[in-house]
Parts: structure tokens; sequence; C-alpha cells
């Protein structure tokens, strides 16, 4: 009886997570996504030289231009944190001097800062749609 009390709590908890975690139209639409600015591949690039056992050897594929969008660095609970999403294929030599064979990786840039985004961190691109009607309070009229 104990673990289905355990069970039902947790389901509960997960629904009330899953549902929290979607930021409404209206906040994805007046969100602040900040800036990129024009020196992000090197932003990242000095990012990675931190992570990586042989920074000079890496070699960089930027995938695409930076795109709005959002992701939750905190767990789906807490606000997402908006700015644009990079998608960058990284080859880099391992402590034996030989190349792994390029990685993906998705950074987040919001104005000057970068967060490396791990594989299970959610995050959603966001297209810029208006409403086709006006909003007032939330609510299409």
């Amino acid at each position: 009886m104990r673990a289905y009390r355990l069970f039902v709590i947790a389901f509960y908890l997960w629904l009330i997570g899953s549902v929290l975690g979607c930021p409404a139209p209206l906040t994805i639409q007046n969100a602040d996504y900040g800036k990129v600015p024009a020196t992000y591949q090197q932003r990242i690039w000095k990012y990675m030289e931190r992570n990586l056992t042989d920074p000079y050897s890496a070699q960089y594929r930027f995938v695409g231009d930076p795109v709005k969008g959002y992701a939750y660095l905190r767990g789906t609970i807490e606000q997402p944190e908006f700015g644009y999403l990079v998608s960058v294929g990284i080859n880099a030599m391992n402590q034996m001097g030989d190349y792994t064979g390029e990685q993906m990786y998705t950074f987040l840039i919001k104005d000057n800062k970068v967060w490396k985004l791990e594989d299970y961190v959610k995050r959603e691109i966001v297209k810029d749609v208006l409403p086709s009607r006006p909003i007032e309070d939330g609510v299409g009229h």
C-alpha cells in the first residue's frame, strides 16, 4: 500500500512538472532573447578550450546560423533561459593523440553568456509566428 501511495505521489509530481515545464506562447513571444554577439564562434572556442584535452587541435564545424530558442538549464520546474541555439560539430584529439571523431554539441548564447547544453537538457527552437488575432490577457479573440 505504501509503494502505491509513493507511486501516485511521484506520478502527480511528474504530471505537474510536465504541465508547468512548457512556457506559454505569450511568454515565448515576449521573452528577452538578448543578442547574438558577432564573435559567438570565438566565444564557443574559448568555452571549449577549458574542456578539451588538446583544444588547439580541435576542428569546429558550425551547423547553420544561431536560431532563437530556449533551454531548461535548471530543470523543467524553473523557467527556461531564452537565447539563441547554436549546433557545432567538434572533432578533437584525445590524450593518445588520436582524433575522436566529430561529436555534436548544442550551445545556448545570450548576450555575452555561453552555456553548453547536455543531451538531457530540454531545449526548443522558437519560430517567429505572430498570433493571427489580437491577444488580451492571454486569451485570443
